[in-house]
């Protein structure tokens, strides 16, 4: 009884194959749910674009306490709403992070979940001529969703007293930015442009 049912499902695919009755230039649309070990059920990206905050300092704290969502400044806040109830959510971000000018010369960053803080860094800044320091952050951290609730993640950073630069566009040994004229890229629309990624899976 398989095997004739095997057979038959074959022909059913063979005949509308052969018959062009299964056009592949069609758009599909999937109704169904993905199940299974490994599956991945939703994946997001969300850029993170460039800004440039006020020369008032909000540092994050260097003490032996996880940064609180109200310190430093908000690099970014995203509310990801899972595909379905239970699943592990993989989030990873990088931005750059610099000085107006060349003052404090020392940068930190904090990821979040839901207000709470979950990965925190602190770096090493490179030179970039007069125009103030900057460091690049990485973030990758994992949330067990065991209930399809929101996700509200965050990042924050160093605001520096002489104003702070998130994805910036300037150059170290020139002066001026990407798209200045004087440029070494002779002005052309070049753009740091960094991402947070969100990964879903089973």
């Amino acid at each position: 009884m398989t095997r004739a049912r095997d057979v038959a499902n074959r022909t059913i695919v063979a005949n509308a194959v052969g018959a062009a009755e299964l056009d592949l230039t069609d758009n599909f649309a999937f109704t169904g749910t993905v199940t299974g070990a490994g599956s991945v059920h939703k994946f997001t990206k969300v850029p993170i674009p460039g800004k440039t905050s006020s020369g008032t300092a909000a540092l994050i704290p260097r003490d032996n306490t996880l940064p609180a969502s109200t310190e430093g400044i908000e690099v970014i806040s995203h509310t990801y709403t899972p595909a379905v109830s239970s699943s592990k959510i993989f989030v990873t971000a990088v931005f750059q992070q610099q000085e107006t000018s060349n003052v404090d010369n020392r940068f930190a960053a904090a990821m979040f979940f839901n207000g709470t803080c979950v990965q925190v860094r602190s770096e090493n800044s490179y030179t970039d001529s007069g125009l103030g320091d900057f460091a690049e952050f990485h973030f990758m951290r994992e949330f067990n969703n065991t209930s399809g609730s929101d996700l509200v993640i965050m990042l924050r950073c160093d605001g520096h007293s002489s104003g702070t630069i998130i994805n910036g566009q300037y150059l170290g040994g020139n002066n001026a930015g990407f798209t200045a004229t004087g440029s070494a890229f002779g002005g052309t629309d070049a753009v740091n442009q960094t991402f947070m990624t969100i990964l879903e899976t089973t």
